[in-house]
């Protein structure tokens, strides 16, 4: 059971004892989480291999990835740094096409923390990952991947062209 006085002090009586405590006096714990890139996996057209990266160094300095057009998958992982339990948070994320000019809408992963895209259609995006608490407050910043997801041969204006001066 619970009771407040007039002084504002709340008592909570269970069956582990007596608890009291002023909410006015209480402080938050003010920590500067760390969402960080745990895996990286993509198809790498020079190296003519899948790429899977676990070095989080690597991955955090990664500025842009490049999707060929006959491999447009690539998968991501994330974490909170240095958290124990991450039952009580939420990723939720976005692939945020340059093209257009609003954002997408945000996408929840349940009980994951993998991001998979397939099939990705050609163009410039940013991937943007969010971490909230169990009451959907944003904890510390969002993290940011840069994908250049290339175009199959035959859409290229290059191409296109070509084929226009053959057949004049």
């Amino acid at each position: 059971s619970c009771y407040k006085d007039s002084q504002g002090r709340i008592f909570i009586v269970d069956f582990q004892g007596l608890s009291v405590f002023n909410p006015e006096e209480l402080s938050s714990l003010e920590r500067d989480f760390e969402l960080k890139f745990t895996e990286l996996s993509y198809y790498n057209k020079e190296k003519k291999s899948w790429k899977q990266h676990y070095n989080l160094n690597t991955i955090n300095n990664e500025t842009k990835i490049v999707l060929p057009s006959f491999n447009q998958r690539f998968s991501a992982r994330v974490t909170l740094a240095e958290i124990a339990n991450h039952k009580n948070y939420k990723y939720r994320y976005r692939l945020n096409n340059k093209a257009d000019d609003d954002p997408s809408p945000w996408s929840a992963l349940y009980l994951e923390n993998e991001i998979v895209f397939s099939n990705l259609s050609a163009g410039e995006y940013t991937l943007e990952v969010q971490v909230l608490s169990s009451v959907n407050q944003i904890i510390g910043k969002s993290l940011f991947l840069h994908i250049l997801s290339e175009q199959i041969f035959y859409k290229t204006w290059w191409f296109i062209a070509l084929v226009i001066l053959v057949l004049a």
